[in-house]
């Protein structure tokens, strides 16, 4: 399987994981070739998906996603379409067969590396269509000639089809995505986000964080450097929305936990008050005749996340949608036409994202329909001008990309014309076809804090993620979650942060946590468009699942490493449960609600409540104590219990300090104070035995506004 191929006018170079076309070149991972070579072996045969995770991922526990993501980077590569295939085609609840023409023999794909070159004669669109459903093995192949010819007549007759196949390339090149221009609008330092065009496209309203770390709304008129603030409050502004005629903006703002919407005209002045919201709404749009406004918000703390209309003129709000228990309804947008509402529907929280994009339809309030089935990230959408699109932006492929799929559903295709890094909340004009979108960049690196000569110094650094670290019991060894590879997986690395490698090839999503003797790593990963809780040894392998229904987050060990605690909201409201390491029924252990837990070396269950401030202790009797009262809400993960004490993070107008607290005495002993925008809620920590605390940091952290002027979709 290393001789190099054609798949239609793509050179395929399997030594070199790399596809040419047009002499432009696409580096593959090692797996994605894996994936086409499969293909390639039996063009127009169809190959299940349970055969090529076999065979691409042999012993290894990985889901659907992964393949899914490498079919999306094969089609990438070869500028295709799942709508309008000319390479890959997604045979429906079955497989994928690589319908384009490979010029090259059946024995030198079967990897024998005996056969030379041939000639082959191109498949007939009749003949292929006959293979369609035929079983593998038994697809139309291209035709081999094994006569005898002189050597003369050979080469004469491959530069004659040479010189005619390129004749009909000449005349007939293939579709090239037609490369977008796209231009920084806002750069200046720090965050700029939640852009929102204009309806016809000439200004762009935007948030920015205040001097006091709240944040407030600017508009920059689009081709020019003119640049106006429009609200200078100390509260939140945010989730600006265009009002009928683009002259005013609608806006909510947060301070002192009320909630008040707002208009300000379009280029500054005086505000006015719309009418209050609800102390957890967020999210904000209007429809295109001003007469609603749809919002998210929450009736109780425990309550879902629901869909609501707003009436603008009396304030009366009616429900949209029903969220299902433990999930949320989020960022809705009315269509150009006012007739649908798009928005997301899943998990999100502390880092952890299972999301998809729905759409409901107001007429007759229809049940909301999926659009997308990836269980993943959607960092904002759009609708196009006419209403038949929504553009997404996406980690499906492993990065995060624009997208776009179709109002009635659908395999979603990749904006290939519009280069991006890292991509969010992308806004079209309903004029024009003016894009503006959030370009981002992150870098967490895990740092240590030493309490004995009160230093801090890196540990694992890169480009990317690197966060949520985990000391193991001896101290010798750490595990951490990271995404250098596209997606976030479990890796580990000396104590030095030497040795740096993955742990398992599986999608992670959740802190990975070390059994008492050192011997497995446990840690929430996907499974079946679900998170469940895996262990894997500590020197790699096969992770085993351990958890069986809805989603499991947040695992961490008991002290003895019989149960493995974690967090879900399997019956509507979060609880801690546990199920034992070596298989079998979980049970729950709270019964008044509980989050991320932790067993302390007194045996006793710590654990917080989501979206609530403080840390608790499980008693024997099964009631519980608060033992600390600020840890913030967002800290989920920012805690560790030893035999010292209590680590954990305390935050106040001053920063996130580093804190240390003794059950014993009641003493909180402040070590070290973060900036805010360094110690982030997506951090972790963990103590390890020497008396470092590994923390991640946030080493960069900026996002620009760019803007694409003229979108074709």
């Amino acid at each position: 399987m290393d001789t190099s191929f054609y798949v239609g006018t793509c050179q395929v170079e399997p030594r070199l994981n790399r596809i040419v076309q047009n002499g432009q070149t696409v580096e593959l991972e090692p797996k994605v070739m894996r994936v086409l070579l499969c293909l390639a072996r039996e063009p127009g045969a169809v190959r299940t998906r349970d055969e090529l995770l076999e065979e691409v991922w042999p012993g290894t526990v990985v889901t659907d996603h992964v393949l899914t993501r490498a079919i999306s980077h094969l089609r990438q590569a070869f500028g295709d379409s799942p709508q309008q295939p000319r390479y890959i085609q997604t045979i429906s609840k079955s497989g994928y067969r690589l319908i384009a023409d490979v010029a090259t023999g059946a024995d030198a794909l079967s990897g024998d590396g005996q056969s030379l070159p041939y000639l082959a004669l191109p498949v007939q669109a009749s003949e292929r269509a006959r293979g369609a459903g035929a079983p593998r093995g038994t697809a139309p192949r291209a035709t081999v000639v094994h006569r005898r010819w002189p050597l003369a007549l050979i080469l004469g007759a491959a530069g004659a089809l040479l010189a005619a196949a390129l004749l009909w390339v000449g005349l007939h090149p293939p579709p090239v995505a037609q490369m977008a221009t796209v231009v920084p609008v806002v750069s200046t330092p720090g965050l700029d986000y939640h852009p929102m065009l204009s309806p016809d496209g000439n200004l762009l309203v935007f948030s920015r964080p205040g001097e006091a770390g709240a944040s407030d709304l600017f508009v920059r008129l689009i081709g020019t450097e003119r640049e106006v603030r429009l609200t200078t409050h100390p509260g939140y502004d945010d989730y600006a929305t265009w009002l009928p005629g683009g002259r005013e903006v609608a806006f909510q703002r947060m301070h002192d936990g009320t909630c008040t919407l707002y208009a300000v005209p379009a280029m500054g002045g005086v505000e006015r008050r719309l009418g209050p919201c609800g102390p957890h709404q967020h999210g904000l749009d209007a429809s295109p005749d001003g007469r609603y406004f749809v919002v998210t918000d929450q009736v109780l703390p425990d309550a879902p996340r629901n869909l609501y209309l707003v009436d603008t003129r009396t304030f009366g709000r009616e429900p949209l949608t029903q969220a299902p228990a433990g999930e949320m309804d989020l960022n809705p947008q009315f269509s150009p036409d006012g007739r649908h509402v798009a928005f997301l529907r899943g998990i999100r929280h502390a880092g952890i994202t299972l999301i998809d994009l729905y759409v409901v339809a107001l007429d007759g309030r229809q049940v909301p329909r999926r659009l997308t089935t990836d269980r993943g990230e959607i960092a904002g959408f759009t609708w196009t001008p006419d209403g038949r699109h929504l553009v997404f932006s996406s980690n499906r492929m492993g990065t995060y990309r624009l997208w776009k799929i179709p109002l009635g559903g659908g395999e979603p295709s990749y904006l290939a014309g519009v280069p991006t890094f890292d991509p969010a909340g992308p806004s079209m004009a309903r004029e024009g076809g003016r894009l503006a979108f959030e370009e981002w960049n992150f870098d967490f690196n895990v740092w240590a804090y030493t309490p004995q000569t009160d230093t801090l110094s890196p540990l694992v650094t890169s480009t990317r993620w690197d966060h949520q670290p985990d000391v193991s019991p001896e101290g010798g060894r750490m595990a951490f979650l990271t995404n250098r590879r596209g997606e976030h997986e479990v890796w580990t690395a000396r104590s030095d942060g030497t040795q740096a490698r993955p742990l398992a090839e599986h999608a992670a999503a959740s802190t990975p946590r070390w059994s008492p003797d050192g011997k497995l790593v446990a840690y929430s990963g996907h499974a079946d468009a679900r998170l469940a809780v895996f262990a894997v040894d500590a020197e790699g392998g096969t992770p085993r699942r351990l958890t069986a229904e809805g989603d499991a987050f947040y695992p961490s060990w008991s002290q003895d490493g019989r149960w493995i605690y974690y967090s879900t909201s399997s019956e509507g409201r979060w609880q801690v449960w546990k199920v034992p390491t070596e298989g079998g029924a979980a049970q729950q252990v709270t019964t008044g609600g509980g989050y991320v837990a932790r067993e302390g070396p007194d045996g006793r269950l710590y654990y917080v409540h989501y979206y609530e401030s403080g840390l608790w202790r499980l008693l024997p009797d099964g009631r519980s104590e608060k033992v600390v009262e600020d840890l913030h809400p967002g800290d989920w993960t920012n805690w560790d219990v030893t035999e010292e004490g209590i680590f954990y993070v305390a935050r106040s107008a001053e920063g996130a300090t580093l804190t240390h607290f003794d059950p014993a005495t009641g003493h909180h002993e402040p070590l070290y104070t973060f900036s805010t925008a360094r110690l982030g809620y997506l951090s972790g920590l963990s103590v390890a035995p020497d008396g470092r605390v590994l923390v991640s940091l946030v080493d960069e952290h900026e996002s620009d506004i760019h803007l694409v002027d003229s979108l074709l979709i």
